[in-house]
């Protein structure tokens, strides 16, 4: 069953965080940096040494760095400089004997001093074989008890505390890092590609964590050189960057020299745009055609990656608020052309000046335009212009301004209206995550500024009280006071257990928060008892929870997503994890058949679940999921699919298409549903349709084929084209009586919903999701259905479902002869894609 193949009765939409951005030089004035170091027992830790770091974003380099020692209370104070529009990040580091912490810098921080761990690190390359004498050290951290991240990415001061090398075996061990964190790790050979988020490893709550193995992958580079084309002198200074296509984790950049050359070390092997860019909010009337899909293998330097800049044409115009008509400022102007092409991820991006104007200078050809404007949460629709070399084109836009960069403060208060310190605020926003803040002694709080979402509400709790509801934050710099009530907390309490449904101890269970615009984000983690059981105390009301539950050995899995509730435990109910012991095989190839090599398929259930097709397109994973999973598919040119496929095979074969092919499948699928007036109901009663249909059955010997579908849902009208297919309804018809019951419709076309349907649909065990059919002998008696291995897999499409579809008929009609199997086997292999 492909991820297609049916459709849930709820969605729920998944949004990344927008990361941090270039501010403005007017946004980067000076300020005042102040905290505490607590222990996490919450005492002051005193006499820590504290620095505070910040970086330069586009080179990497320290802009400033400052050290001092914590007061009696804890405390320390730093003042910030001002700084160009490249400031981007601000760090804190502590350490001291109680133990270490590190925190994006703010003006009230309250930093807790984690005890101290180490982890041994083996470095291997793509066979297995140690590499030596290497150094490593940390690139990241990050640390979910209050959601924010640490970037040590573009400095080598932090980095540096922990620079270590491997062993004769590629043994490397880190100490002192924090416990409970999650530490990135950065390789610094040449040889081998950047490892990316491959390279993290979460630290233990203990002394000692596991030892962890990376496995290298040798790299490939890019060499070249960039002038100017009016006089061919070089082009100094200039970025180049390396974008992968179809790996989002594969990427890299360079500056020019003095000569105008540059190379890009470390890349992954793969397909890869390379093209120019300057550095931000730098004026410049020079362009360059990019060089697409340059293709990078293993150990070996690709040269004469050259690029001649240009005036090619120019693209301005003005950018205005639609509702006043005043100049939009700092709204980002985006083209892809033949300078950045479509097919990666990048793009020539400015910024409107303070008349809302832009100017672009790109190479003849057609660009794709783009606007948008930073926490609007307003869309415009891009144009495709075509302009020649010298030639100036004028496009307007009328767009929502950016939201302004403001701090969010206030005060939370308990029952009595008195101030509670050391209280929990959360910030829930679509755009900064989940961000926390402890209150000071006066029960204060600040968040530092930045730009927050229409829908951002904030949370606090100390002990059992907390805010009964989110509040939304003030529009402007006004204080907001949150208030605290008894029992307005929930509890979460679950099982984990193995297939058999044995209880699994020691699971770790992960509680996680779910919002329509962030998606699902950890936020706090336990592990089952004795008797695999598990409870998150404490957790705030006004929006979904689920858990993800994983064990060594087994596939981790989700729970279902349920709303919390105040002041009431509420259960998860059980979760069960598959044992991992089997494996999945098969073959990739394009539309038209043709074998994929060098396409990434990963198991995204269980870690080092990833494999590689080799010249054939041919791929094996052991240690994989029983029964089914889900493959994840990149491959060369952007082609990509998301599958589920059954274990223990090495026949699945998986078809992976490109952006444009999937679009232009979805266009034609979408005009074919608009199109087909059959594919729902007409608003007839469904026990009256059903008892009709028992009827015809129990005179010709038939069973009852019941199918239960929407007309919104694309699995429902693969599955209806199926068995109205005049080659296959014959057969079908010879031995089923068919009847469709329409539910889960929306707006006004709630009238082609057949009254009774869901009841009908819920009596024989609906799984919350369609189409779901289940086959009925002549009195109503369930003979099978569409639950396979657990789950209800719609339309069948893999090897798999198909059978299991077949058996199930042949078990509720044994007339049905091979030749009729056949026939509909043929069908459903036609009928399987949209």
């Amino acid at each position: 069953m492909n991820l297609f193949a049916r459709c849930t009765a709820f969605a729920v939409l998944l949004s990344a965080a927008t990361p941090g951005h270039a501010l403005p030089r007017e946004q980067t004035k000076p300020f005042h940096i102040h905290g505490k170091a607590l222990t996490p027992d919450g005492k002051p830790v005193a006499g820590a040494t504290a620095m505070f770091l910040a970086t330069n974003f586009s080179g990497g380099k320290p802009i400033a760095s400052q050290t001092t020692r914590t007061d009696a209370d804890g405390g320390f104070d730093f003042t910030a400089p001002a700084d160009s529009p490249h400031y981007q990040v601000g760090l804190l580091y502590i350490t001291s004997a109680e133990g270490v912490g590190l925190a994006m810098a703010g003006e009230n921080s309250r930093i807790i001093l984690q005890p101290r761990t180490s982890v041994r690190v083996r470095l291997v390359d793509e066979k297995g074989t140690p590499e030596p004498n290497t150094a490593l050290h940390p690139q990241y951290f990050s640390w979910r008890h209050n959601n924010e991240d640490i970037f040590v990415y573009w400095d080598k001061t932090l980095s540096a505390l922990w620079n270590v090398r491997t062993d004769a075996q590629g043994f490397a061990t880190l100490n002192g890092l924090p416990q409970d964190y999650g530490v990135r790790l950065f390789v610094e050979d040449d040889r081998f590609a950047d490892l990316g988020w491959r390279s993290e490893v979460k630290l233990a709550k203990s002394a000692k964590t596991g030892d962890a193995i990376l496995h290298l992958q040798h790299a490939g580079a890019i060499k070249g050189l960039a002038v100017y084309g009016d006089t061919h002198r070089p082009a100094a200074g200039v970025f180049v960057d390396a974008m992968g296509i179809g790996d989002d984790d594969a990427q890299g950049v360079a500056t020019t020299d003095k000569n105008g050359r540059y190379t890009i070390p470390r890349l992954k092997p793969g397909s890869y745009d390379v093209s120019l860019s300057f550095p931000p909010n730098e004026a410049n009337e020079w362009t360059a055609v990019a060089h697409p899909a340059v293709a990078i293998a293993a150990s070996k330097q690709t040269e004469g990656v050259n690029f001649t800049l240009i005036h090619g044409g120019v693209i301005t115009g003005h950018v205005t608020d639609p509702v006043t008509g005043k100049p939009v400022a700092n709204a980002s102007v985006s083209v892809t052309g033949p300078a950045h092409p479509s097919t990666s991820r990048g793009s020539l991006s400015v910024q409107t000046d303070n008349n809302g104007m832009y100017k672009i200078h790109a190479p003849a050809g057609a660009q794709t335009v783009s606007v948008y404007t930073y926490g609007s949460n307003s869309y415009v629709e891009p144009q495709t212009i075509k302009i020649a070399d010298g030639e100036t084109k004028t496009l307007d836009w009328k767009i929502a301004p950016p939201k302004e960069v403001r701090a969010i403060h206030g005060v939370v208060v308990g029952p009595d209206g008195a101030p509670v310190a050391e209280a929990e605020v959360l910030l829930q926003d679509p755009f900064s995550g989940f961000p926390s803040k402890t209150t000071d002694e006066q029960g204060r709080f600040t968040f530092n500024p930045s730009l927050f979402g229409d829908d951002a509400r904030l949370f606090a709790r100390s002990g059992n009280l907390a805010t009964l509801a989110g509040v939304a934050p003030p529009a402007d710099d006004s204080s907001i006071t949150l208030h605290l009530t008894a029992n307005a907390l929930s509890v979460f309490s679950g099982q984990i257990n193995d297939q058999d449904g044995k209880p699994l101890p020691h699971a770790k269970v992960a509680l996680v928060r779910w919002t329509k615009r962030n998606g699902g984000m950890d936020v706090d983690s336990v592990n089952t008892d004795d008797a695999g059981r598990y409870t998150f105390p404490a957790t705030y009301t006004d929006v979904e929870y689920s858990v993800r539950a994983e064990a060594p050995g087994y596939a981790s899995n989700y729970s279902t997503q349920i709303p919390a509730a105040a002041g009431k435990t509420l259960a998860m109910g059980s979760v069960a994890l598959t044992k991992a012991d089997s494996f999945i095989g098969g073959v990739i190839v394009d539309p038209k058949g043709k074998p994929v090599a060098g396409a990434k398929v990963t198991v995204s259930a269980i870690s080092q679940g990833e494999a590689v097709t080799d010249k054939t397109g041919r791929f094996h994973i052991s240690g994989a999921p029983r029964d089914k999973t889900f493959l994840q598919v990149e491959a060369p040119e952007e082609r990509q699919a998301s599958v589920q496929v059954t274990s223990g095979r090495d026949d699945n074969e998986i078809t992976v298409k490109s952006r444009a092919e999937i679009e232009e499948e979805s266009k034609r699928f979408v005009a074919a549903l608009d199109a087909d007036t059959t594919n729902h109901g007409d608003g007839s009663d469904a026990q009256t349709l059903l008892k009709t249909a028992e009827s015809k059955a129990a005179g010709g010997g038939k069973s009852v084929l019941l199918v239960f579908h929407a007309s919104w849902c694309g699995p429902c009208f693969m599955l209806h084209r199926f068995l109205e297919d005049p080659k296959i309804a014959p057969t079908l018809e010879k031995h089923f009586v068919i009847q469709d019951l329409d539910i889960w419709e929306h707006d006004d076309k709630k009238k082609w919903e057949n009254p009774g349907g869901t009841d009908i649909y819920k009596q024989y065990g609906g799984p919350n999701s369609v189409p779901f059919y289940v086959v009925l002998d002549a009195n109503g008696k369930k003979l099978g259905d569409s639950i396979h291995n657990g789950e209800n897999m719609g339309m069948p499409t893999q090897a798999g479902d198909v059978q299991f579809f077949l058996d199930t008929l042949k078990q509720a009609q044994p007339t049905l002869t091979d030749s009729e199997s056949a026939t509909l086997k043929e069908g459903l292999k036609q009928h399987a894609s949209l």
